[in-house]
């Protein structure tokens, strides 16, 4: 199992993560079926036999309803974004993946449909490669768990919260300016159906009067209410330079930050900084350290921590223009 994390739902993405990436069994038949089935040349199946049966046993883990129908379009964008972190670097994988998807379908599925079909994996690619995107996308599925955490200060994610919330108000605002205006949608249309998503989902917190006035406003990124009881940017500049806060206040709001490694899905490297230097860092460090946790049986995990939930990033992507900001 996972080491426990304070994030609700940091532990579901992380686990969905570290499931697709989990080696096959030696007596697995998809082995046989990757060899005499898959159509494709030889040496690059070779070249690519680890993430081709791990694709193919994902897309089992679909047909075989693993998930419930409601779940399946959250679990597909995390199955997309982990096909995607695994592929990112090879220019000669696609057309595979490809056929892979192909194969399972008409082959192993006698030409039922993929619940997570090639297509829609094609259009999310454009997301995944923005950190920032990638950050907003995930809150649709977990504004819920968010909108329960904002209702109290004391729980100790409530900081992380507000700050996640902040980036993906700032990426919402960027991006809906520079990339969705009437003469601009029909050139970004996926990146505009994923604001749209989130300009929906994000009327649910707002709708709550109890947090309204304390999160950003979606338009504007203010806040109606100052927001006093966690770091200041100014506290978090002096983390992220190795200079500890001064003020006792200071110190106070980096106590209040949680254990979780990194921060909800999509935190930035300010907070995984703020993370590193709380005791309750160093705590899960040592946890981690004791072998036990699947974290330290997946390369991947390390990867998403670094790269999604943690890795170094831009405040937000001003360089997103069908090109996109590469991971």
């Amino acid at each position: 199992m996972i080491s426990t994390i304070n994030y609700p739902f940091l532990n579901k993405v992380l686990s969905a993560y570290t499931e697709f990436d989990e080696n096959l069994k030696s007596s697995d038949d998809l082995y046989t079926f990757y060899k005499t089935n898959v159509t494709y040349d030889q040496e690059k199946k070779q070249k690519y036999e680890d993430i081709s049966l791990k694709l193919l046993r994902n897309l089992r883990i679909f047909a075989d309803n693993r998930y419930d129908r409601s779940q399946v379009p959250e679990y597909c964008t995390y199955f997309y974004h982990w096909l995607y972190l695994k592929t990112k670097d090879y220019n000669d994988v696609n057309f595979l993946i490809s056929v892979i998807f192909n194969d399972f379908q008409t082959k192993r599925l006698h030409n039922k449909i993929n619940i997570c079909p090639h297509d829609l994996y094609n259009k999310q690619k454009d997301i995944f490669k923005s950190k920032n995107l990638v950050k907003l996308s995930y809150f649709r599925f977990n504004y819920e768990n968010i909108a329960g955490i904002l209702k109290e200060k004391k729980y100790p994610n409530y900081c992380q919260c507000q700050k996640y919330l902040e980036e993906c108000v700032n990426t919402y605002k960027t991006m809906k300016d520079s990339h969705c205006s009437n003469s601009q949608k029909q050139h970004n249309e996926e990146l505009c159906s994923e604001l749209t998503q989130f300009n929906v989902h994000y009327s649910y917190l707002t709708s709550d009067l109890t947090i309204k006035e304390k999160i950003p406003n979606i338009n504007t990124g203010k806040r109606e209410v100052e927001l006093l009881d966690c770091p200041s940017e100014e506290e978090i500049s002096k983390l992220r330079s190795g200079v500890a806060p001064s003020s006792d206040a200071a110190a106070s709001g980096v106590k209040t930050l949680p254990t979780a490694l990194g921060t909800i899905a999509g935190a930035t490297s300010v907070l995984a900084l703020l993370y590193k230097f709380t005791p309750a860092g160093t705590f899960l460090h040592a946890r981690m350290g004791e072998g036990g946790g699947r974290i330290n049986k997946s390369d991947y995990a390390d990867d998403v921590n670094k790269s999604v939930l943690g890795g170094g990033g831009h405040s937000y992507d001003n360089s997103y223009n069908i090109g996109y900001e590469t991971m």
